[in-house]
């Protein structure tokens, strides 16, 4: 982490986001895996003071971001177009690697190749219809994996469900 100037406070070391709440009573400090370290105040507290919260609080948020930090995966590697060129399904012992080919513009396509691989084809530069062809592939893959995994566990526990779905969630 470098030392950066957010919020129009400088502190070395520590980044954070601050969140003024009119239904905050009393200064909160908050670590979400995504958005790092956020600082809930009150309307109209003293944000001077925000430097010597967060000294005082140095070893919790060390201690989170540690925490955080070994459970967060390393990202995979990306193509040129920043998009992934392998897609793993880590508890179904499954890996997919992903060729792109950029042939025209305007539309995307894909196919599935032998041996887990993808061919995505077409304006694969326009990384915004390229990740919506992969998001919707990824979704009918899981669904594919999943739902009868869950068919299984179910009937193993002798349990019931009505319905389930896979859905692109960014948080639990």
């Amino acid at each position: 982490m470098t030392s950066l100037l957010i919020c129009g406070v400088h502190l070395a070391e520590v980044a954070y986001t601050l969140k003024v709440s009119p239904r905050a009573k009393s200064v909160r400090l908050k670590m979400t895996p995504h958005g790092g370290l956020v600082v809930v105040v009150p309307p109209g507290f003293d944000k001077k003071k925000i430097a010597a919260l967060l000294l005082h609080h140095e070893e919790w948020i060390k201690k989170v971001t540690a925490k955080f930090d070994l459970h967060r995966q390393t990202p995979p590697p990306l193509s040129e177009y920043g998009l992934p060129v392998t897609i793993v399904f880590p508890d179904f012992a499954e890996s997919w690697s992903v060729a792109y080919t950029q042939t025209r513009i305007g539309e995307v396509e894909m196919v599935e190749r032998q041996g887990n691989s993808l061919l995505v084809s077409g304006d694969v530069a326009n990384t915004s219809l390229s990740c919506r062809l992969l998001c919707s592939w990824l979704k009918h893959r899981a669904q594919q994996l999943l739902l009868p995994a869950l068919e299984k566990l179910a009937a193993a526990h002798d349990l019931r469900y009505d319905s389930a779905g896979i859905r692109l969630q960014h948080s639990r």
